[in-house]
C-alpha cells in the first residue's frame, strides 16, 4: 500500500520558478522526488528580499541567537534545486551570515507515491551508513539532542512488520533521520547536515540522499535484505557503498574508519528485518 492511501495529505503545491538558471551538479541524472530545504542562520540583522517568495519563506528560529533565522523551501522539483541553492547564498543571504553550532541544514523527501515497503527500505538501508552520514554531516551533529542516531533508539524493533501490515509506528522528530513528518506532510526528513555556507557541501549531501533513495525504492525489500545479510558477512563494504552511492561513496566514506563503523551500522540494520523483537533470522 502506498503512504498516500495510507494517509491523508493536502495537496503539493510545486514551486514554480519562472526560469532555470543553474544545472551544474547533474541531479538530473537521479529519478528523484520532490525536496524541501530547511536552512537555518544567525547573526541575520538585515537581508536582501528581493525575489525571496519565488523559492523562500523566512520564520523566527527560538533555538538560535542573534537574530537567527530559518529559511524554508517551497517543495522543489529535481531541476530547481540548484537554482534555489544558488538564489538563497548568492543573493538571499548577507556575507557576514553566521552558521554557527546552533545551526543545521535539514531536507525533506517526498515519499508520498511510496510503498510503505520502499519506505522501509529507505530507512533500514540508510542504517548501514548512519556513522559516515554523520561523519560528513558533521561528528558533532551525532551529539545532539535534536539529532539522534537511529542506531541509539528501538524504532528498528517491529518497523517491518507495521509496514508490511500497512501501519506507520511512532517516531521522535529528533532523530537524524526522522520519520515523524510520513504522518503529516508525507516526507522523510534528513536532519543531520551542520549549518555551513558552503554550497558544494550542500550539493554533495543531496547526492548522498538522492542516491540512496534511488537505490532503496529500486530494490525489491527481500532483495536487499538478502544484500544486506551478505555484506555483514563478507565485510566488502566498499563494494556495497559504490553499489549504492556510485562515485560518490568516496566522498562519503572519506572522513572515517568506514569499515569498523559500518560493522556495527549492518549488524543494527539487520535488527530491522525482524518480525518481531525475539524472532531470531540470524
Amino acid at each position: 500500500m502506498k503512504l498516500n492511501e495510507v494517509c491523508d495529505f493536502s495537496q503539493l503545491r510545486v514551486n514554480e520558478l519562472s526560469k532555470l538558471t543553474h544545472n551544474n551538479q547533474g541531479f538530473g541524472l537521479y529519478k528523484g522526488p520532490e525536496i524541501g530545504i530547511e536552512v537555518e542562520v544567525e547573526n541575520m540583522t538585515e537581508f536582501r528580499t528581493s525575489s525571496i517568495e519565488h523559492s523562500w519563506r523566512v520564520d523566527r528560529d527560538g533555538s538560535l541567537r542573534n537574530n537567527g533565522l530559518e529559511f524554508i523551501s517551497k517543495p522543489l522539483k529535481i531541476d530547481q534545486v540548484e537554482t534555489a541553492i544558488e538564489h538563497l547564498y548568492n543573493d538571499v543571504l548577507p556575507k557576514d551570515a553566521h552558521f554557527s553550532p546552533r545551526t543545521s541544514i535539514h531536507v525533506h523527501m517526498n515519499c508520498r507515491k511510496l510503498e510503505l515497503m520502499q519506505i522501509y527500505n529507505i530507512v533500514m538501508l540508510y542504517q548501514c551508513f548512519e556513522d559516515l552520514f554523520y561523519d560528513f554531516a558533521g561528528p558533532e551533529r551525532k551529539k545532539s539532542i535534536f539529532c539522534v542516531p537511529i542506531g541509539s533508539t528501538s524504532y528498528y524493533l517491529g518497523m517491518r512488520r507495521c509496514y508490511a501490515n500497512n501501519e506507520l509506528i511512532g517516531w521522535s522528530k529528533y532523530t537524524g533521520l526522522n520519520c515523524n513528518p510520513l504522518r503529516e506532510y508525507g516526507t522523510l526528513e534528513f536532519r543531520h547536515l551542520r549549518g555551513t555556507n558552503d554550497k558544494s557541501t550542500i550539493y554533495q549531501w543531496l547526492h548522498f540522499l538522492y542516491s540512496l533513495y534511488n537505490f532503496a525504492i529500486n530494490t525489491e525489500t527481500q532483495e536487499l535484505e538478502a544484500m544486506i545479510v551478505k555484506y555483514s558477512k563478507t565485510r566488502n563494504f566498499h563494494e556495497f557503498g559504490e553499489r549504492v552511492f556510485g562515485r560518490h561513496f568516496a566522498a562519503l566514506s572519506s572522513r572515517s574508519n568506514y569499515n569498523k563503523k559500518m560493522i556495527e551500522d549492518l549488524a543494527i540494520s539487520k535488527l530491522f528485518m525482524l518480525m518481531r523483537p525475539s524472532e531470531g533470522l540470524f
